[in-house]
């Protein structure tokens, strides 16, 4: 079985519609974890996502965010390997209403996308792309996004066989980790005072298409079919977060 994967920093072409719509919008990162899970529940159904899991995401989120101190796993030559870390991304509009998100984790310089959702047509595409400039800015180099669809194809994903992929996946905890910023705290304007501008994000990418000279076509329904998701953590390559 086979992975789709984009490589990072990669050039994309985004349409105007998407830059324009974009300036609406802010993302953040761990902001409403369990409100992103019912979100994504609520437009697939529990599908894989059924209680059980559910309830061992949440642990896992909690665990990685109230434990002071972590233990640091060992690769064969003495320096640490990055723990795996699971984190919600949410899309809030000017109204403070979160109007697209998704879960998923972040595994040295990789990021898998889980499962994700919207609420408002042409949010989803907003948040993947605002997403990708955020990978690309903390310094992911791969973004997993499980199987192969068509909208991702347009991204300029490309094909890994399984054996690969999990290669890839402990090469990617050697090194200097990629990072999230910290979850910014609510205030009585909710979601959408925090995290950083969607628009500037995406501007971004634009940046790095411009110093790359590179081009990948991005259809305008791209993010518009976010699907239930097929990634899940491989304990060769990530292990669970450890307190």
């Amino acid at each position: 079985r086979e992975r789709c994967l984009l490589r990072l920093p990669h050039a994309l072409r985004i349409d105007r519609g998407a830059r324009k719509r974009s300036r609406k919008y802010r993302l953040t990162v761990d902001l409403a974890f369990s409100e992103v899970m019912q979100g994504c529940v609520e437009q697939h159904g529990e599908s894989w996502l059924w209680p059980p899991v559910r309830k061992i995401f949440t642990s896992m989120f909690q665990e990685q965010h109230n434990a002071m101190r972590r233990a640091a796993d060992l690769d064969d030559t003495g320096k640490p390997l990055a723990d795996a870390e699971i984190h919600s991304i949410e899309l809030w509009a000017e109204s403070g209403e979160l109007v697209a998100g998704e879960l998923g984790y972040l595994c040295g310089r990789l990021y898998t996308s889980l499962t994700g959702f919207y609420r408002e047509s042409g949010t989803g595409m907003v948040q993947m792309l605002a997403l990708a400039g955020l990978l690309t800015s903390r310094g992911c180099q791969f973004w997993d996004l499980g199987m192969q669809l068509k909208y991702k194809a347009g991204l300029g994903t490309e094909n890994m066989p399984r054996a690969s992929f999990m290669d890839l996946q402990l090469e990617m905890r050697h090194g200097q980790a990629a990072s999230f910023p910290g979850p910014p705290q609510l205030n009585s304007t909710g979601g959408a005072a925090a995290g950083l501008p969607a628009h500037e994000l995406v501007g971004h990418l634009r940046s790095k298409s411009t110093a790359t000279g590179e081009c990948s076509a991005l259809g305008s329904s791209a993010a518009t079919e976010k699907t239930s998701g097929e990634a899940s953590m491989d304990t060769r390559a990530c292990t669970a977060i450890s307190a």
